[in-house]
């Protein structure tokens, strides 16, 4: 059966709420579920619980779903949504530790930024989701959603300059950033490590 037909009987299953669409669905979105959701949410956190809330969401409202791209859609939408309650419900982190390794550090400095900012930030820079899919998953627009990711790149680029440890990470993979006084992607290049296992870049 070629992928578009496994889709297309997918999405019947889905629309017609059969629980036997619960094993493809989740074959098919399980992986970059738990990806983003770990990304965005970050070490300790209950990701196997999001994870589950998300399908059960998307299972029950699937029904209205038509086609492959809907799907695809609706899923991104409803991580973004829980990964958005999760972060507002969690306690803050510990105060920053001597001892804290480069994720830890790297995290701290996400959870400086708004759970908004920080969904956009994680999905656009370190998924490499593109700024219309990430403003269609947050219910924005894409002017909106640049100039959030604009705000996101800056505050993450002065909170790893504020971080002995994160800033002298030498990482090869390390991007170019083009930052300004007003965040935007122009103006003098500077390095940024990743200490989260992937390089990333800004992309506007």
């Amino acid at each position: 059966m070629s992928r578009d037909d496994e889709a297309a009987k997918l999405i019947a299953a889905l629309r017609a709420q059969d629980p036997a669409a619960a094993r493809p669905l989740w074959k098919r979105f399980a992986p970059s579920t738990f990806r983003l959701l770990g990304r965005t949410l970050g070490p300790g956190a209950a990701v196997d619980d999001a994870v589950e809330v998300v399908f059960l969401c998307v299972f029950q409202r699937a029904a209205r779903v038509r086609s492959e791209a809907k799907l695809n859609d609706l899923v991104l939408k409803v991580t973004a949504r829980v990964a958005q309650a999760e972060l507002r419900r969690r306690p803050a982190r510990n105060s920053s530790q001597a001892t804290d390794d480069a994720t830890t550090r790297f995290y701290r400095v996400l959870d400086r930024l708004s759970s908004v900012d920080r969904i956009a930030f994680v999905f656009h820079h370190m998924e490499k989701l593109d700024v219309r899919v990430v403003a269609a998953a947050l219910g924005g627009t894409v002017s909106g959603t640049r100039r959030r990711l604009r705000r996101a790149l800056r505050m993450v680029f002065e909170g790893i300059q504020r971080d002995p440890l994160l800033r002298a990470l030498p990482d090869p993979r390390a991007a170019e950033l083009r930052h300004n006084n007003a965040g935007g992607p122009t103006g003098r290049e500077r390095r940024i490590s990743s200490p989260v296992g992937n390089g990333w870049s800004p992309r506007f």
